[in-house]
């Protein structure tokens, strides 16, 4: 978390034929929106001002990767000033080599499509501001992510929560891969979460498989 974004630019039309557009910054972790900046020009300014935004938001972006869209505001010698101000690492492919940005492209069409409605236009700016705006914060904090299964802030709250209790027997923690034959070590595991493989072991009770936690394991259930 915080240390992989991809960045990109969209538009939003307005009904007497101008443009609003947007400019973001997309934690690949958690898919919340770090940064994002409005203005109703395409100079440089609007990356680097989503960039300071995402900046702001996490406190400090040092040592993270930003990976945006090929485009002329993206390679400017202003946005690539910002990335050495804010210590972040530039990262592009060659033009017309947009799958490695694919989140950020997904992200665009979902906010035109739901911004109310997949309206073709706006009757005015301030109407594509407020409907923006509206939309954006809903993302981070109360709309499911359809990767997640929840809302991007309330992934990265769990993920900073501390664990400190072992799943049910019978009932490995989900999203971690174990392989294992029965009375043998497991093969493979999130040492993040189990600690050593080789501590895990897996036994017969009773004609069923049932996991058996390291030893610290058993002294947190223990101490519950």
């Amino acid at each position: 978390m915080n240390t992989k974004h991809v960045g990109d630019i969209t538009c939003l039309p307005l009904a007497n034929r101008t443009f609003l557009y947007l400019a973001t910054a997309i934690d690949i972790t958690s898919r919340r929106l770090a940064g994002w900046a409005l203005a109703d020009q395409l100079r440089a300014e609007l990356v680097v001002d989503a960039l300071a935004a995402a900046e702001r938001t996490r406190g400090s972006l040092t040592g993270a990767i930003i990976h945006p869209d090929h485009c002329a505001q993206h390679t400017s010698a202003a946005f690539a000033a910002a990335c050495v101000k804010a210590s972040v690492r530039q990262s592009m492919s060659a033009v017309g080599s947009s799958a490695d940005n694919a989140l950020a492209e997904s992200f665009n069409a979902t906010f035109k499509r739901e911004t109310p409605y997949g309206r073709k236009s706006r009757s005015s700016e301030r109407e594509a501001r407020l409907d923006a705006f509206r939309w954006l914060h809903r993302y981070n904090t109360g709309r499911r992510h359809s990767r997640l299964g929840q809302r991007p802030i309330a992934f990265e709250t769990a993920l900073e929560e501390p664990s400190t209790s072992w799943p049910e027997p019978h009932s490995p923690c989900p999203g971690i891969e174990l392989r294992a034959r029965l009375g043998g070590d497991v093969r493979s595991a999130d040492a993040g979460r189990l600690g050593s493989a080789t501590n895990v072991r897996w036994s017969s009770d009773g004609g069923r498989q049932r996991l058996e936690p390291p030893d610290h394991c058993r002294l947190l259930q223990a101490a519950h």
